[in-house]
Formats: structure tokens, C-alpha cells, sequence
């Protein structure tokens, strides 16, 4: 399933990335963890109203593609 790739990837993508920043600016990594807590709210409810006003369909398709749209961010903050 392609929605579950893109979370592994994300996920692994975000760990690193976290990792990285707590070794060299502890600050900035929590600025990268508040904006992930903030992105998951904002991708749940955008998720949530597009599958009431839009339709069933959208209950599985909004997630993956704004997890896709997530790891091309955090890949381009990691330098990837």
C-alpha cells in the first residue's frame, strides 16, 4: 500500500531529520517537533472536512497525499 510506504518513509525521513537537528540546535529541533504535532492536526482536520464535503473517496486519498506532500518538506529540510 502506498499510503504505508509513504508513512515508513516519512516517519524515518522525520527521525533523522529530529535527530540531527537535537545534536546540533536543540531549539530548532523542537521547532521541527511543534510544527509535526501542528502539521498532524492540520492534515486530520483538512482530511476530515474534505471526506464530509467532498465524499468517502477522500477518507483514504487526502492522507497520502498530504503525507506525500510532508516527506517532500521534511526531505528538503534533511537535504535530500
Amino acid at each position: 500500500m502506498v499510503d504505508a510506504k509513504v508513512k515508513r518513509e516519512m516517519n524515518a525521513t522525520y527521525g533523522r531529520l529530529h535527530a540531527r537537528l537535537k545534536a546540533q540546535s536543540p531549539g530548532d529541533a523542537d521547532k521541527l517537533e511543534d510544527t509535526q504535532i501542528a502539521w498532524l492536526d492540520y492534515r486530520n482536520g483538512q482530511c476530515s472536512l474534505a471526506t464530509i464535503y467532498v465524499g468517502s473517496p477522500m477518507h483514504g486519498y487526502c492522507p497520502m497525499m498530504l503525507n506525500i506532500q510532508r516527506l517532500e518538506e521534511l526531505k528538503e529540510m534533511a537535504g535530500q
